[in-house]
């Protein structure tokens, strides 16, 4: 794999460095490190050795090589090795990016990065813009402090990657897929999420608000969130919460329990973590109080292990409930007041 990293800027006059230099100046860079220190062959380096590019350094980039998360040496690269493609105004990153590459404090801008495979990408407190990342495969790795924004993200798959504190704003994600990647605090807002695939996936703290308004229904969860462990409230407690205010309860409820029932023998609610079990268990007791409906309260329960059904209904409902869970969302979710 490979690629050439750093900023694109019409000002250039590039004299591209064709792969095979690039790499044979980092390989000889690394045997230089490595006939002074012999000892970092063995593989108990593997874990401590990584490689870091670093783009802060105005016309060149800095490819570092890190021990113990500290810089050992390091490797110059000039910005102008970036090779335009014929009449866009795209870059074409060629790669310079081996196993176990990290790469931070860094701003994509107006770039592409098309058809390559990619393994143990590190890439956190960066900035994308106005790129595109296009039939590309990304295995092993993670995404932190990451921010996309206008960008076109179609046609790519990322499997086994985390996803930590990553903004995703006004992005086009068409065709995507997640095979067994893990979203933890990442905010989705004014995405396309048309043919995606999220699979084996798990998300907390997820804040999805795509470009148009979507009715999150069973078949729609079945499709595109296959077998995801999903904290409940990331998607759905919003849309749910605003119908209750409107007196749309037995609305509420339908929506509630279909999402629900799509994760019935996916995903035992009991992964799910103690604070999301009991905003489950408040949410289906607050329904019961509202709804006087002895088969809805059944289906619901049946939704759960019987542990989690003795739970919910030990739970008994107070007068104050439908406050204190209107400031339960606010905390989750920071709703507006109705």
């Amino acid at each position: 794999h490979a690629i050439v990293l750093g900023f694109a800027d019409d000002n250039f006059e590039t004299k591209p460095v064709h792969y095979q230099d690039l790499l044979t100046r980092f390989s000889a860079f690394q045997d230089t490190v490595f006939n002074l220190f012999p000892e970092m062959h063995s593989s108990h380096y593997n874990d401590i050795c990584s490689v870091s590019v670093d783009m802060t350094k105005g016309t060149q980039c800095m490819i570092h090589l890190m021990v113990n998360e500290e810089v050992f040496m390091s490797l110059p690269v000039p910005v102008a090795t970036m090779v335009r493609e014929d009449a866009t105004n795209l870059v074409n990153l060629k790669t310079l990016l081996n196993d176990g590459c990290f790469i931070k404090y860094s701003h994509f801008n107006d770039v592409a990065l098309i058809k390559q495979n990619i393994s143990n990408l590190y890439l956190s407190h960066t900035v994308v813009n106005e790129s595109i990342l296009k039939k590309c495969c990304f295995e092993n790795g993670s995404l932190g402090d990451v921010k996309i924004t206008n960008s076109n993200i179609v046609n790519n798959v990322f499997k086994n990657v985390s996803f930590r504190t990553v903004k995703i704003n006004n992005v086009n994600t068409h065709s995507l897929k997640f095979i067994n990647c893990h979203f933890f605090n990442v905010d989705m807002i004014r995405v396309n999420f048309s043919k995606c695939l999220f699979h084996d996936c798990s998300m907390h703290g997820v804040k999805i608000k795509p470009w148009l308004p979507v009715k999150w229904t069973k078949e729609l969860i079945n499709d595109y969130l296959y077998g995801c462990l999903l904290s409940l409230y990331s998607i759905c407690a919003r849309d749910i919460y605003n119908m209750i205010a409107g007196n749309n309860v037995k609305v509420a409820a339908d929506a509630f329990l279909e999402i629900l029932y799509s994760l019935k023998n996916k995903y035992c609610i009991k992964l799910l973590s103690a604070q999301d079990r009991a905003f489950i268990y408040e949410f289906a007791r607050m329904i019961f109080a509202y709804i006087n409906d002895k088969s809805i309260e059944i289906l619901l329960l049946s939704c759960f292990a019987a542990a989690d059904q003795k739970a919910i209904q030990r739970y008994i409902p107070q007068a104050q409930d439908g406050e204190d869970f209107r400031n339960h969302l606010q905390y989750k979710l920071t709703l507006p007041t109705h």
